[in-house]
């Protein structure tokens, strides 16, 4: 196994699992998280200026693998001062959850997940995952082996009534793929609200982490609290283009706050 230095700043491996962008990561009671990937496992903990990465995966194709999956070109610090300072909430947010990074995920496997999160719980969403790969670190099946199950198959995954929309996804993605690479950001978005069980957030998601279109706002029932709470004349920076690194700031700081059973200065 080859082990080596990933230069990233801002970056915290807890925040960024912690966000509901990714389900398939595992952490070990030493603070390293195993990372299913490109049918690649890579395990990663941080370390000052970065992250130790290691991989069985030779470095001249893990680091431009990994600068990708974790936006290495995006300047987050940069990102984080465009904040409008009269924005108390969101200045303290960004502030404290500055570790999280959007991922640049498989777009096959972001449709499905994305699919599968819908009304769901993150241990279930996981667990659904797990049985779809076929073990917790196996490769995410392609289209062509999903479009090979049956219904059946899928609902004894526990995927539910959302069982039919994988598999027409898969159907129609055999077809897709290549045809996502040449779109723009748009019309990605118009193709994939044709897809059933897309709907407005379930594309926002699959837009801003796997087609990296950080101006994407996706809009669940906690993001739908924070801007009745915190913006009930509206949130003006949600036409920015980095809408969607806000909204995980903002995802973030609200599900802590919860946690900790109050609203402090918020």
């Amino acid at each position: 196994m080859n082990t080596f230095f990933l230069e990233l700043s801002p970056v915290s491996l807890s925040q960024i699992a912690e966000s509901g962008q990714c389900f398939r990561w595992q952490r070990s009671d030493e603070g390293e998280y195993t990372v299913p990937v490109h049918g690649e496992v890579f395990y990663l903990s941080e370390t000052d200026g970065g992250l130790i990465v290691k991989t069985d995966m030779d470095e001249a194709h893990a680091v431009p693998m990994m600068r990708d999956y974790f936006d290495a070109d995006t300047d987050y610090g940069a990102v984080i001062a465009a904040i409008d300072k009269s924005d108390a909430y969101l200045t303290q947010a960004a502030r404290e959850f500055s570790g999280i990074r959007i991922l640049h995920q498989p777009l096959w496997e972001m449709v499905v997940s994305a699919i599968i999160s819908a009304n769901n719980n993150v241990p279930r969403i996981r667990q659904i995952l797990t049985r779809l790969c076929g073990g917790a670190l196996a490769p995410f099946p392609d289209a062509q082996t999903v479009a090979g199950m049956t219904e059946a198959d899928l609902r004894a995954m526990g995927t539910g009534y959302r069982a039919p929309y994988i598999m027409e996804a898969a159907k129609r993605f055999m077809d897709d793929e290549s045809r996502f690479a040449a779109m723009t950001h748009a019309e990605a978005k118009a193709h994939l609200l044709t897809y059933k069980g897309v709907g407005e957030k379930v594309a926002n998601c699959i837009m801003l982490f796997a087609l990296a279109e950080k101006s994407a706002f996706p809009v669940d029932v906690w993001v739908r609290r924070i801007l009745e709470r915190h913006y009930p004349n509206g949130f003006a920076q949600r036409d920015s283009a980095f809408a969607g690194i806000y909204q995980q700031y903002m995802f973030a700081c609200e599900t802590a706050l919860e946690r900790r059973g109050a609203h402090r200065g918020y």
